[in-house]
């Protein structure tokens, strides 16, 4: 193999890694504005709550429909973040796909645009290996 093959790879890994620290950011944003939205609610509880001491039965009532309200949030935010998730996935399968195109291109052996599942596997394993020959060292005749 020459030096080529390991530039692509090389090229690759960086394009791969970049999409993965932008998909960290994009989920910890998401994960910080529902830490946000959970605290907001929380005082609001906690600020409706002080507002009805001393009546017990107001009190049962605003604990009841708080209960709810935090229910409906929590399935709310976990749609929401399911979503998020699936769109980071379709991003990612969206990378495999062209580091597919691109090694396929290249003229390296094993490497075809596939979704089934065998077939990447396998070609994880060719990357692997070939990551491997990259860092051998060869000796000069």
């Amino acid at each position: 193999m020459d030096g080529m093959v390991f530039d692509i790879m090389s090229n690759l890994e960086e394009i791969q890694q970049a999409t993965e620290r932008n998909q960290l950011d994009v989920r910890t944003r998401a994960t910080n504005k529902q830490k946000a939205k959970r605290l907001e609610m929380a005082k609001k509880h906690r600020e409706v709550i002080q507002a009805c001491q001393g009546d017990t039965h107001l009190l049962r009532s605003v604990e009841t429909t708080n209960r709810r309200e935090k229910e409906e949030l929590e399935e709310l935010l976990r749609e929401e973040m399911s979503q998020v998730d699936k769109e980071l996935i379709l991003e990612m399968d969206q990378v495999v796909l062209e580091q597919q195109n691109t090694l396929s291109k290249g003229g390296i052996p094993g490497f075809t645009i596939t979704t089934n599942p065998e077939e990447v596997r396998l070609q994880m394993y060719l990357l692997e290996f070939i990551t491997r020959l990259s860092t051998m060292e060869i000796p000069v005749s």
